[in-house]
């Protein structure tokens, strides 16, 4: 979850953040308990196409916070706000997980041997120990 650094809020806990406007992109599943708090109307959604314009809207303040995977926002907010990155704060724990998904479209002719070819080098990465020590690498406790 990505909040302005100059918010107060601390907290990816829907109570903490009651009455706030939260802005989830347009094709993206919402995390249950925003969508639980929106649905019973203590939360306030607005909705748009990519998480670039929940960010812009974020940064001139008509949304609260809005989220998105860290990696991603680390990445993005500096090349969107080259001038202004310090202007927001990423908070943990993360609000939701998402174990991650390969598409392959099944349109391609070669899709089924592309999809066949990722399993087998993801499980050799696997049974060598690299998938852990990434994974250990990156979603460690803090310490």
């Amino acid at each position: 979850m990505v909040v302005r650094a100059d918010s107060g809020i601390s907290s990816v806990d829907p109570r903490d953040l009651k009455g706030m406007t939260y802005c989830l992109p347009i094709g993206y599943a919402d995390v249950a308990q925003f969508e639980a708090a929106f649905k019973a109307g203590a939360l306030k959604r607005q909705r748009v196409a990519g998480i670039e314009n929940c960010l812009k809207m974020l940064h001139t303040h008509p949304v609260d916070f809005t989220w998105e995977d860290s990696f991603v926002l680390e990445d993005m907010i500096p090349g969107l706000f080259p001038d202004a990155a310090s202007d927001f704060k990423i908070l943990h724990p993360p609000v939701d997980t998402n174990p991650g998904h390969l598409l392959i479209s099944k349109t391609r002719v070669d899709g089924h041997m592309l999809a066949e070819q990722f399993n087998l080098a993801f499980e050799t990465l696997k049974k060598a120990g690299a998938i852990q020590e990434i994974y250990d690498r990156h979603f460690a406790p803090a310490p």
